[in-house]
């Protein structure tokens, strides 16, 4: 009984702190997606789900892109996640945030969802290439400017600008309002006390986050003690 009443505690303890999950990542590399790209951890990678292989995903590496603009990482650096995972940049940020939490906007996860997917390329008419610097690239300034962190909308195609507008118009939604969907979702990633630079990740929406598993968990063998503690 002791020892139930021990793993009750630990469980709770660990799901108190929530769980975290790590990343290595690294900078732009030929057919392996984004402008950026993270190696996940199992649990993370768990999570992760409608990548394509050889357009947004390559070798265990996933395509991604930056949401802040003036918050760095360095390239083969391992890196903790925050838990929950959720659709808000914390710190940092040009745009700054509200109660410490920048949403991201519609626009820009209907543009990584359509990356994430392997769809990116038709929605643009051909203008963005998988694989290509020059495409990760324009992509990645049209979700900063997206997101504010860039004053001026450069290198992005118009083709790209029309995919992530009319997206969302055709179907009644504001493109710049926060997005409030299920699939994608932001990388809080940091390094001790320190806020690294944020990235979107693509997930499946059936996977709760570990944090809330270990929660049921506990609470589960916790009901098991009351029951066998009612039956001594």
């Amino acid at each position: 009984m002791k020892k139930l009443y021990a793993v009750c505690a630990v469980t709770l303890l660990v799901a108190g702190q929530a769980v975290g999950m790590q990343v290595t990542m690294e900078t732009y590399t030929a057919g392996a997606g984004g402008y950026y790209r993270f190696n996940p951890d199992d649990t993370l990678e768990g999570m992760l789900g409608g990548y394509v292989e050889g357009k947004s995903t390559a070798n265990g590496w996933y395509g991604s892109f930056c949401l802040e603009n003036n918050e760095y990482f360095k390239p083969g650096q391992i890196y903790d996640v925050s838990l929950p995972l959720d659709t808000s940049a914390r710190k940092g940020g040009v745009s700054g945030a509200t109660s410490g939490a920048d949403p991201i906007c519609w626009a820009t996860a209907y543009l990584f969802e359509q990356f994430a997917t392997g769809n990116l390329g038709t929605i643009t008419s051909g203008v963005f290439v998988y694989g290509q610097y020059s495409s990760a690239s324009a992509l990645q300034n049209m979700i900063w400017w997206l997101e504010g962190e860039l004053p001026t909308l450069t290198q992005a195609p118009t083709t790209m600008f029309d995919a992530a507008l009319s997206g969302y118009f055709k179907n009644e939604v504001d493109p710049f309002a926060n997005y409030t969907g299920d699939s994608v979702r932001v990388l809080n990633l940091y390094q001790g006390d320190i806020y690294k630079q944020d990235q979107l990740a693509y997930v499946r929406t059936s996977v709760p986050d570990p944090a809330s598993t270990l929660v049921l968990l506990g609470l589960g063998l916790a009901g098991v003690a009351a029951a066998r503690r009612k039956l001594s």
